[in-house]
Order: structure tokens, then sequence, then C-alpha cells
């Protein structure tokens, strides 16, 4: 209670702080830039409370740390595989492209990137932001380029022991726009934080409640209640369970409607005989009503205030849906569909900065890209993404691919984003295992097309005669 109450009064301090400086935050001598009040405006006590309520939450509250886990998860998947986009002969831009591709993927192997966006990606959720500091690796990895990720959360940030910059807070400095310029990592064998500029390290957050806030700041209001409703839930199980009877006396008895409870003492029990209650005595099990289905509505309705603060649906937080059906469940998947689609998009500056950063390396190796690659220093890429829901019927799947080419609601190119591959890459294997040329593959695929729309019309023809001929027997 003690820690809850002072999360409500210092998030009330801040918003009230903010209401009543949301005038003189701009100074008058610069329209539109903050001054140093902005900064110290942020109550930081707030905000480290919340801070350590959400890391002490990951360590004990599964559901937590399950529920940012997931986001994290879900937003970069495995790890996002880049699909080179660049002008020139095809010659040698396809040879490049494919080098590129090819090349990225081994070193996120090699040099574990996958889980370091993930871990990025979580500690932002966590602590309100999060700092990916690229270091060499160690010598004995296979990949050339040993260029590595590490992740810091908002616990490393402290600000330097001697300093009179006001706007250096929390460990971070900022512009006077209120842009961050550079942080201040407090490393383990050091004395005093280093300072990483902002063009040198990855540095993101997103805004849910206010910047730089863990996003499920909301929820932490919350959890005390979750934990006593919990515990009384457990301790009203033990009690049902170890006492289920109590003693009922029978008021037909003589000694029992006196008010005296009968005297077993003269009564003696004897070999083999079962020890029964005392005359006038029965148990009695006690009326517990069936509350299960109220006390599980109960335990989702305050374990989704944390997965609501990211619009994350009851379901996919809890990982149960013994209560949804086919079309309820396709609902909350669509909708989370929807907000990941927004954090990736929002969450790939980080991607492309990681890899930029590799390809500033592995452009200078000629074991790892050709020299075709110096003459493209900045290569368009997009970044496909593992698909996050599919149908578990794979006839379905393939029936509802084939409709969409058929149909022009998508094209192989897309279909094969969404597996993470390149479609020229894969229709020229294919075209290499049938023995034919791209052209030859392209015609057969146009015919089977014109087929399949087709068959497709004549099916609807005999559905609506089938329909009419119905509608004239019952006339």
């Amino acid at each position: 209670m003690g820690v809850a109450n002072a999360i409500k009064n210092s998030i009330t301090r801040v918003l009230n702080a903010r209401l009543t400086r949301a005038k003189p935050m701009l100074s008058s001598s610069s329209p539109g830039y903050l001054t140093s009040e902005w900064i110290r405006s942020g109550n930081c006590l707030a905000k480290k409370q919340l801070i350590n309520t959400s890391i002490s939450e990951c360590e004990v509250n599964s559901i937590y740390n399950g529920i940012l886990w997931t986001l994290s998860n879900d937003c970069v998947g495995a790890c996002p595989h880049p699909l080179a986009l660049m002008d020139g002969p095809s010659y040698i831009v396809d040879k490049l492209a494919d080098a590129i591709e090819d090349q990225f993927v081994e070193w996120a192997i090699h040099n574990e990137i996958g889980s370091s966006l993930r871990e990025m990606r979580f500690k932002a959720a966590q602590t309100g932001i999060a700092v990916g500091i690229p270091f060499k690796t160690a010598r004995d990895r296979e990949y050339a380029v040993k260029v590595g990720l590490q992740v810091v959360g908002a616990e490393y940030l402290t600000n330097p022991p001697i300093t009179d910059n006001p706007l250096i807070q929390d460990g971070i400095e900022y512009w006077s726009n209120g842009q961050i310029r550079a942080v201040y990592i407090l490393e383990d064998d050091k004395m005093h934080p280093t300072r990483y500029s902002a063009k040198d390290v990855i540095i993101w957050s997103r805004k849910r409640l206010h910047h730089l806030w863990p996003e499920c700041a909301p929820a932490f209001e919350i959890y005390p209640s979750i934990r006593r409703h919990i515990t009384n839930m457990m301790r009203a199980n033990e009690f049902h369970s170890s006492i289920p009877l109590f003693l009922k006396l029978d008021q037909s008895w003589p000694k029992v409607s006196s008010g005296q409870l009968p005297d077993m003492k003269g009564f003696k029990y004897q070999p083999g005989q079962v020890p029964l209650l005392p005359p006038g005595t029965e148990l009695e099990a006690v009326n517990i009503p069936g509350l299960a289905e109220d006390r599980r509505a109960n335990s989702n309705m305050l374990v989704s205030t944390a997965s609501r603060c990211i619009n994350m649906p009851e379901p996919i937080a809890i990982m149960y849906s013994g209560n949804s059906n086919m079309a309820t469940a396709y609902g909350d998947r669509q909708l989370w569909s929807y907000e990941v689609n927004i954090d990736r998009f929002d969450f790939e500056r980080t991607v492309r900065f990681v890899f930029y950063k590799w390809y500033e390396i592995a452009s200078k190796s000629d074991s790892v890209l050709p020299e075709s690659a110096r003459f493209y220093p900045k290569p368009s890429v997009s970044f496909n993404y593992s698909v996050l829901f599919e149908h578990p019927d794979p006839s379905k799947r393939a029936a509802a691919h084939t409709q969409n080419i058929a149909s022009g609601a998508s094209t192989i190119t897309r279909i094969y984003a969404d597996q993470s591959r390149s479609a020229r890459r894969e229709i020229q294997k294919e075209c290499k295992l049938l023995g034919i040329s791209t052209r030859e593959w392209f015609d057969s695929r146009i015919l089977q097309q014109q087929n399949e729309v087709s068959n497709a019309n004549s099916q609807n023809q005999d559905q609506q005669d089938q329909t009419k001929q119905r509608s004239k027997q019952r006339t």
C-alpha cells in the first residue's frame, strides 16, 4: 500500500505540474524551444519509482513479464530479413542483393542480433528507454564482421558526478528542444558513467503515457490489488479444502434443545467399532457457492490492466482462449496484428540503424560482400518480418493464396515477402530445379491463373443456376 500510494501521489504531482507549467515551458527568447524547467518538471522521483516497480514486477510477476516478452517477440520476430532494392544492371545488382540478404542473416545468427533486438524492445517497454551499444564480439566467432549489440535500460543511466548542466537529467543529456543528445551509462568495471553520443548508439523509446516512462505504468496502481485478490483466493481455497464440514446439532434431541451437549464420557468404543459423532449431532457441509467463473473473470480483468496499456487483447495476454470461439479469436488476433504492425513501423528505425552499421563494415571486406558494394554506400532495403498469425489448416491457407493471386488482391512477391524470402531467388531456384527458363515459368503461371479464374467463374455460374432452379421449384 505504501508503494502504491507513493506512486499514485507522484503521478498526481507530475500531472498537476505539467498542467500548471504548460505555458511557462516555452521560453520567450526562443519561441518553440523548451527550457530547463521542462526537464525539471518531469518529477524524477516518480519516474524512478515507476522504473523500479516495473523491474521488480518482471522478477516476481510472470503475467507482466510474459506480456512484455510477447510484445517484443511479436514486434521483432526471429529477426527482420532485408530485401535489397537497388537500380542498375541485373547481373551486378542481383548478385549484390543476394549477398546482402544472405550475409546479413549469417551475421545476425553468429552475433545474436535477433535476440538483441528483442531485448531492446523489451527494455523499452520495461524501463521506458532502451540503448543499444555496438561492441566488438569475441575473436573466435566464425563470421568476418565481429560486431554485436549490447542492450541496456534506464536502470544503467546515471548522471555524471560533477555537472552543472541543467539539461542533464537521469543520465540523459538533452538538446534545448528536448531531443536526446547523449546518454551516461554506468558500466560494471568503472566508477563513473561513460558518455555515449546519440550518433554512436541506438536510442529508442515508445511514448504511451509520458515520454521515457514504462509503457505499462498505469497498471502499477492496480497490481497491489491483484496480489491481495490472489492471496484472498488462495486463503479461501485452503479453507474450503481443509475445513469443509462443521458440527450441526439435532434440535429434536432432548439435551440439545436445552442447550447442553450430550455427554460421551461414559461411553467406550469396543474393538472394531468406528468412532461416531456424539448423539444428537451430525456433520453439515459448508455451503460454498460456485464462484470459479467469477474468480476467473475478476482475475482476467485485473490482469488485462497491463495489456490494455499496450492494446494487447486479454486472451493473448493470459495465453488462454478456452472461452473464445474461432470468430472472437480471429477478431482478437486482427486487433493485435494491427497494433504489432504499428509497433514494427516505429521500431524499424532501430532495425535500419543496425543494418547500415553492419553494411558500413561489411562493404569494406571483400570476403563478405562483392566489390560492387562500394558503389552503393547506402542501398535501399525493405525488411520482412515473420507472419504473426496463420490459419492452422494448410489447405485453407493454400486456397486463400490461390484466390488472392487469381483475383489480384496479392502477388507472388508479397506472399514470398511474408515468408521473409525473395520472390526472384525462389523463382530462379524453382526454374533451375525444373530445368526451364523464367519466361516459361511465367507463361505457365499465367495459363494456370487463367484456368483458375475460369474454374471459379464456372463454379459461380453453377451455383447461380442451382439457386434459380430451387426458386422455380418453390414457386
